[in-house]
C-alpha cells in the first residue's frame, strides 16, 4: 500500500510542475539548454525536448528545416505551444540554399548537385542522413 501511495503522490507532483519554455535563435546551439540565455538552434531541437504544457519561443530569423515534432500534448489545456518571440519575424522553410549556379543564356540558369544531397539533410543540429 505504501509504495502504491508513493507512486500516486509522485504521479501528482510530476503533474504539478510548472511548464518549461524552450528558446530558439539563429545564433544559438542545439547543445544548449534552450533557456533565454543559451537558445537552441533548431526549433526541431527545441521540439525532441518539449512536454505537454511546454512553450517553443522562437526566435527573429530564417529556419530551413523539416520539423516532426515527436509529442503534441494531453489535452487543450496540456498543448506544447510554438509560437514566434512578440514583435518578431519567423519563417520557417523547407528549402535548401542552392549555390554555384551558372547562367547558360537569357533567363537559363544551371547547377549541378550531386545526388547525396537527397538524402542528407540537417536535422536536430547535425547533418545526417534522416529520409
Amino acid at each position: 500500500m505504501k509504495t502504491f501511495i508513493t507512486v500516486v503522490v509522485i504521479a501528482l507532483a510530476a503533474s504539478s510542475l510548472p511548464a518549461r519554455e524552450y528558446h530558439v535563435s539563429t545564433t544559438g546551439l542545439d547543445q544548449n539548454s534552450g533557456s533565454a540565455s543559451k537558445p537552441l538552434r533548431t526549433i526541431s531541437a527545441a521540439a525532441q525536448a518539449a512536454q505537454p504544457g511546454d512553450m517553443i519561443i522562437i526566435h527573429e530569423g530564417t529556419y530551413r528545416e523539416r520539423i516532426n515534432p515527436p509529442r503534441g500534448g494531453t489535452s487543450d489545456d496540456k498543448r506544447i505551444l510554438y509560437q514566434a518571440a512578440k514583435g518578431k519575424k519567423v519563417i520557417i522553410k523547407g528549402s535548401e540554399v542552392i549555390k554555384g549556379w551558372h547562367k547558360l543564356q537569357n533567363d537559363t540558369w544551371k547547377v549541378t548537385i550531386p545526388n547525396r544531397f537527397f538524402h542528407r539533410r540537417y536535422f536536430g543540429g547535425k547533418w545526417c542522413n534522416c529520409w
